[in-house]
C-alpha cells in the first residue's frame, strides 16, 4: 500500500504503511492529517485508512505550498532525533527530598506520635511535586528532522513551538561538569523566524553531534532552495 499525505497544501511520500506507522510514531505525521492510496474516493483523515475505507482515484491532488517564492518539498522529511529531555534536570528536586523524608523517618521512629502525621504530610506533597516534575519532563517532546525543528511541551495544555531549518541563522551546543558525566548537554538554536526566534533543547544525549548534523542538514537545505541569511531574517 503507497500513501499519500496531504497537509498544509504540501504533498508528502508515497510511503508505505510501516513507513506511515512508525511517522505517526515519531510525531511527523499526525492521524488528523490528509491521506490517498490508490482506489479511495477523495483524500481521508489518515486515521481512517487503518480502519477500512472505499477505495476509487482521488478527485484532485493537493497543491505545493510556497513561502518568499521558495518550493518546500515535505516528501523528503526524515527524523535526526526524538524524544525527551533526561530526568537528570530533576535530580537536585529528587535528592533533596529524599534527604527531607530520610529525615522524617528517622524521626519518626525516635518520636511517633509527633512525626508520623507530619511525616505523611510531608510523603503527599514530595509525591505531588516530583510526580508533576516528573511529567513535566516526559511530557517535554523534541523532534529533530532534516526540515524542521519542534518542541511541544504541557501537561494539560499543549504548546508547540516549530522552526524551519532553512531558517536557522546559527546553532551551539553547550555541556555543564555535571552534564559531561551523563553524556547529555544542550542545543541553542537561533533563527529568523519571528514567532520563535530562539529556540533551547535541554539534556539530550549526544547533543554535540546532533548539533552537528542540524548544522550540516541546514546548509544542505539552504543550497537546496538558494536561500541566503538576509532571506531568512
Amino acid at each position: 500500500m503507497n500513501i499519500l499525505i496531504s497537509r498544509d497544501d504540501k504533498q508528502l511520500g508515497p510511503f508505505s504503511k510501516e513507513e506511515v506507522q512508525q511517522q505517526l510514531e515519531t510525531g511527523i505525521l499526525h492521524s488528523t492529517d490528509w491521506a490517498w492510496t490508490e482506489g479511495l474516493d477523495n483524500w481521508v483523515p489518515l486515521r481512517s485508512l487503518f480502519s477500512g475505507s472505499p477505495q476509487k482515484p482521488p478527485s484532485a491532488p493537493p497543491s505545493t505550498s510556497r513561502e518568499q517564492g521558495l518550493t518546500v518539498e515535505a516528501s523528503d522529511e526524515l527524523s535526526i532525533w526524538a524524544g525527551s529531555p533526561s530526568q537528570i534536570l530533576n535530580l537536585r528536586l529528587y535528592i533533596v527530598w529524599g534527604v527531607i523524608l530520610a529525615g522524617g523517618f528517622t524521626a519518626s521512629f525516635l518520636d511517633p506520635k509527633t512525626f508520623v502525621p507530619l511525616l505523611s504530610i510531608l510523603v503527599v506533597i514530595s509525591s505531588i511535586q516530583c510526580g508533576w516534575a516528573f511529567l513535566t519532563i516526559k511530557k517535554t517532546e523534541y523532534l529533530i528532522t532534516n526540515q524542521r525543528v519542534r518542541i511541544r511541551t504541557g501537561i494539560l495544555n499543549k504548546k508547540i513551538q516549530e522552526i524551519e531549518l532553512f531558517r536557522v541563522r546559527d546553532t551551539s551546543a553547550s555541556q555543564t561538569l555535571f552534564q559531561r558525566i551523563f553524556s547529555l548537554g544542550n542545543i541553542q538554536i537561533i533563527s529568523g523566524d519571528d514567532t520563535h526566534p530562539n529556540l533551547l533543547i535541554r539534556s539530550i544525549p549526544n547533543a554535540l553531534e546532533t548539533r552537528e548534523k542540524i548544522r550540516q542538514e541546514v546548509l544542505h537545505l539552504r543550497q537546496k532552495l538558494r536561500v541566503r541569511e538576509m532571506d531568512v531574517m
